[in-house]
């Protein structure tokens, strides 16, 4: 009687998971109930009232903002449709299996927000799987005892999969896709992870951007991520989440036929001076790096200047196609190895064009990589190595030390001095230390006439200069800014800042109108009398000026941040020195005008 009844009360609403799952009309949905979190084993939380049964070609459908969890073992349901929560407990055993009805699948699909937790200890099995949007499959804990087990026939991952540590079994008996949406999260707990298993294929596709807790990699330590019966395809490394990690060593995705591994090790550095354009081959730290072939790329051709290959040392040889866009060269009858602190001088190959305006680049889209031999059972293969550009920035460059979180302001540009009347920083996890006797401010110290602005607080500090600009030499002027910044908890990145000013835009011989071009609207305004010189002297300034763009627009700029020694000088107070009577006076004039307006900008 109980299954007439049952039949006589459930609906024929099965749209979502036909959409989802491409089922047919002849199963149902049963919809989960309680906001929850709650039980599923419990037929008063479902509508109808009854647990979902597969042999009824039922499907349970967990929508949006409801919440339940598994602690035992309930029937098995025909499918799962989640854009909920469901969480499986440890101790629960959940299984989703084809009904009575050949179009009943048994498959899971996470759609949109859905999350499904399976704890340690805990089991869930179904036929497919199938995510999307910004779902979340999150497999593991750190505590718990057990295995959290996903059992699954296949699928495809188009949102997010976390596993957390050891202790996860993630298995496929068929094929596994990855696609360019999906996240693969992996949480590192120590020097062995779980790895995503398949029976049959794995396509590799989307981000990887793993996670450490509890743990300090070491250099050597290895992940593997996903393993099938073949690999084809290529994740993505997003190391924002990774622990900041020492200079020359990186975290990396190697790829096999069959399996995708991350790891944490020492890498070449290509150091390249943005001034003199000297490139040098380095190894910072670790163990020896041996490499038969490198290659550098340039997008813009910067490349131009003089390369002092290594053709000639041993058998190494240049490739036929170098070019300003690009270097090769390779050793097709030995190796060269980088020992920790040695490094090998390529000449002054980098020569990029000057910028033609303060913030711009210069030339920094170089990319390197290089050639690993291995034994005779391994091939070789090729990796990225690590850029880093020394010398002066042509911009203003906001240092912070991480030993000491000391700050220092400084115009780098080796091509354009700036003056700026107003600056701006901020920290996205609240460690600025703006109290009286930390943030050591332009106002504290006295310099012209800047204030800080009534808003600071350890989000932000902003300071302006209400009547002046404060004239920045390029490698010059060090505006040291104090015990500015909270060194405690995570290390620091560049990333978790911003640094703004702003800048009082230069002048331009020939640019009568003032908007930063000398061009034919420049000409009228002399013609007509309008400009400071309106003889034939200003004439020829104009003529010999014409089409030139002006070096330093003024404006909010974004400047640079930089975690890493203070430059040298800083932590005394340094002189800034002051405009001219005659520029203080414009100013006054010109700033007053724009002093509420800048106060509301920065």
């Amino acid at each position: 009687m109980r299954i007439s009844e049952r039949i006589r009360s459930l609906s024929l609403a099965v749209a979502m998971f036909a959409a989802a799952a491409n089922l047919a009309s002849s199963q149902t949905n049963v919809n989960f109930v309680p906001a929850g979190p709650a039980t599923w084993n419990n037929d008063g939380n479902w509508n109808p009232a009854f647990r979902p049964e597969a042999t009824l070609n039922e499907i349970a459908v967990i929508g949006a903002g409801l919440s339940a969890f598994v602690d035992d073992s309930p029937p098995s349901p025909g499918g799962i449709v989640n854009s909920g929560s469901l969480e499986i407990r440890s101790g629960g055993n959940l299984s989703a299996v084809p009904g009575t009805e050949a179009t009943v699948l048994g498959n899971l699909a996470l759609n949109g927000t859905g999350a499904l937790m399976v704890r340690r200890g805990g089991t869930l099995s179904v036929q497919g799987v199938n995510t999307s949007g910004t779902s979340l499959v999150t497999l593991g804990e750190t505590g718990g005892a057990g295995t959290a087990s996903l059992q699954v026939t296949g699928g495809t991952l188009n949102g997010g999969t976390r596993v957390i540590g050891p202790n996860v079994s993630f298995v496929s008996s068929g094929s596994l896709s990855f696609t360019g949406t999906s996240v693969l999260q992996p949480v590192i707990t120590g020097n062995s992870h779980s790895s995503i298993t398949a029976s049959g294929s794995i396509q590799a596709g989307g981000l990887v951007r793993p996670e450490f807790s509890g743990y300090t990699p070491v250099l050597g330590d290895a992940w593997d991520l996903a393993t099938g019966a073949s690999l084809a395809g290529q994740f993505t490394l997003d190391d924002s989440l990774s622990p900041v990690v020492p200079r020359g060593s990186a975290f990396e995705i190697n790829h096999t036929s069959t399996t995708a591994t991350l790891q944490y090790t020492n890498k070449l550095i290509l150091q390249v001076n943005r001034g003199a354009g000297s490139t040098s081959v380095l190894n910072a730290i670790g163990s020896p790096i041996e490499f038969d072939g490198y290659t550098i790329t340039s997008a813009s051709g910067s490349l131009g200047g003089t390369w002092n290959s290594l053709e000639g040392s041993g058998t190494w040889e240049e490739a036929d196609n170098v070019s300003d866009f690009r270097l090769t060269e390779f050793n097709p009858g030995g190796s060269s190895t980088v020992n920790v602190g040695g490094s090998l001088a390529l000449g002054t190959p980098f020569l990029p064009e000057p910028p033609s305006a303060f913030g711009e680049l210069v030339g920094e889209d170089l990319a390197f990589s290089y050639t690993v031999p291995v034994d005779g059972a391994t091939p070789a293969y090729t990796t990225d190595g690590i850029i880093e550009y020394v010398g002066g920035q042509n911009n203003l460059v906001l240092t912070i030390d991480p030993a000491t979180g000391q700050a220092a302001i400084q115009n780098e540009s080796p091509f354009f001095d700036v003056a700026i009347d107003a600056y701006t920083i901020e920290s996205v996890d609240g460690r600025l230390k703006f109290a009286d006797g930390q943030w050591n401010s332009l106002d504290d110290q006295n310099f012209q006439t800047w204030e800080q602005a009534d808003n600071v607080n350890s989000s932000r500090v902003t300071e302006f200069n209400r009547a002046n600009q404060t004239a920045l030499a390029g490698d010059g002027t060090i505006l040291d800014l104090g015990d500015l910044v909270d060194i405690a908890g995570d290390p620091l990145r560049a990333s978790d800042f911003t640094f703004e000013f702003s800048l009082i835009g230069g002048e331009l011989d020939g640019d009568y109108n003032g908007d930063g071009v000398v061009n034919a609207a420049d000409y009228t305004v002399w013609r007509d009398g309008g400009s400071p010189d309106s003889t034939q002297a200003g004439y020829n300034l104009w003529k010999a000026n014409f089409g030139d763009v002006a070096g330093v627009v003024g404006g909010t700029v974004q400047g640079v941040v930089v975690i890493g020694s203070l430059p040298s000088g800083a932590g005394a107070a340094a002189a800034v020195p002051e405009p001219s009577a005659a520029v203080s006076m414009l100013l006054v004039c010109l700033l007053a005008a724009t002093r509420t307006l800048r106060r509301r900008l920065l």
